[in-house]
């Protein structure tokens, strides 16, 4: 797999081709620090949660769902990391990966396969959690990871985490999966 399949719902403009075939040796789901705990157009607090692909000890692949040129209609932002994740995380779920040999090009024919690449985020523009939530029980499902760690996810990502410390319950906004 290379650029030449992605379609327009995926963003490389931040991803190095040779990351293509990059073993993956973790998966983190990381929640980003709202360093102003600020709230949304609906009133709620929540951090935003990515992906991210773990390929050597100071480098990774981020898995962003972003809003894409529609406001609603989602972008999948690929980028490489010269770090393991980043600096502003707040609260972080981990995996080994299981198995050998697992590139982003299984990780994205994965994606695609469950049409988790062609998402729309609710009416608030909300919808980054779900997003990570349902990939995490499909990589669960398909034994990149663990047993209990998409369950791990969930439960994380139902919870505002205070910046600097503290947590409060946040009900998932779910957006949708298109065909």
């Amino acid at each position: 797999m290379g650029r030449e399949n992605f379609d327009d719902h995926w963003d490389l403009s931040e991803f190095n081709d040779a990351d293509f075939t990059c073993t993956i040796s973790n998966i983190h789901f990381v929640a980003i620090r709202n360093n102003d705990n600020t709230t949304s157009a609906t009133g709620r607090r929540a951090n935003r949660w990515n992906i991210f692909l773990q390929t050597s000890a100071d480098s990774c692949i981020m898995l962003d769902m972003i809003p894409g040129s529609s406001p609603l209609h989602g972008s999948l932002k690929v980028g490489s990391k010269g770090s393991i994740y980043t600096d502003e995380q707040i609260k972080v779920i981990s995996s080994t990966i299981r198995g050998i040999n697992v590139t982003l090009n299984d990780i994205a024919n994965l994606i695609v396969a469950c049409g988790r690449h062609k998402y729309k985020f609710n009416d608030n523009a909300e919808g980054c959690r779900h997003w990570v939530t349902i990939v995490a029980h499909d990589l669960e499902e398909a034994c990149y990871i663990f047993p209990g760690v998409s369950a791990e996810v969930k439960e994380a990502a139902s919870t505002y985490w205070i910046d600097p410390d503290g947590s409060e319950p946040c009900p998932i906004a779910e957006g949708t999966f298109l065909a």
